[in-house]
């Protein structure tokens, strides 16, 4: 890599940092256009853009981007990573599922990859697969609070609330206030509420028809 593209990594990562995308991605640009970067340097480039955009929630175009950078390197972690966490904002969980599954076999013991494909399963209709890597992600990282909300969901789904409002407990004590835990736990309490009431409405007519 040349001296003037090491710099313009430089500034674009920088850039990225401050939380300033579209300057960041400008610089990218710059590099993609630069003649003498070689192909490990455009698929670095083209991911790292691609990152931009996803920041930028420009979903069609930050895909187009990771997908010519995992033409080059078909091999990176991140480019699958970062694929796949596309394609579930797109509620393309499937898809998802199986580049978050070739980001893990790349790097095993990453939590973050292991809870995003156990919520991709869970999504595209295989929860119990999808748990079973949620709980991988624990045992690699207990700290991570967004797992637990993640199992809390699908506790929630298969009508264990208890389950889910203990998982949800322990969210909360790994990130206290976080407003996307609590979210999930007001979730957890209106979907309680509304199926204590379904069931409540149903027992008297149960008894209803047992003195018929």
């Amino acid at each position: 890599m040349t001296e003037q593209l090491t710099e313009l990594f430089k500034t674009a990562r920088e850039l990225f940092r401050k939380d300033q995308f579209l300057p960041s991605f400008s610089v990218y640009k710059k590099i993609l256009q630069d003649q003498s970067a070689d192909d490990s340097t455009l698929a670095l480039a083209f991911t790292e853009a691609g990152e931009c955009l996803l920041n930028l929630q420009i979903w069609n175009e930050a895909e187009d981007y990771l997908r010519q950078a995992l033409e080059l390197d078909s091999f990176s972690a991140n480019v699958h990573y970062l694929l796949g966490t596309i394609l579930s904002k797109s509620a393309r969980f499937a898809e998802a599922a199986a580049h978050f599954q070739t980001a893990s076999k790349i790097t095993p013991n990453n939590a973050e990859i292991k809870r995003s494909l156990g919520w991709a399963l869970f999504m595209s209709g295989r929860p119990q697969t999808g748990e079973q890597y949620l709980m991988e992600a624990i045992e690699i990282n207990p700290k991570n609070a967004f797992v637990y909300c993640d199992l809390a969901v699908l506790q929630m789904n298969k009508g264990d609330y208890q389950k889910a409002e203990s998982l949800l407990r322990e969210a909360r004590k790994r990130s206290p206030d976080d407003p996307f835990v609590e979210d999930v736990i007001l979730a957890c309490r209106g979907m309680r509420k509304a199926w204590e009431e379904k069931v409540n409405s149903i027992k008297p007519r149960r008894l209803l028809k047992e003195k018929k």
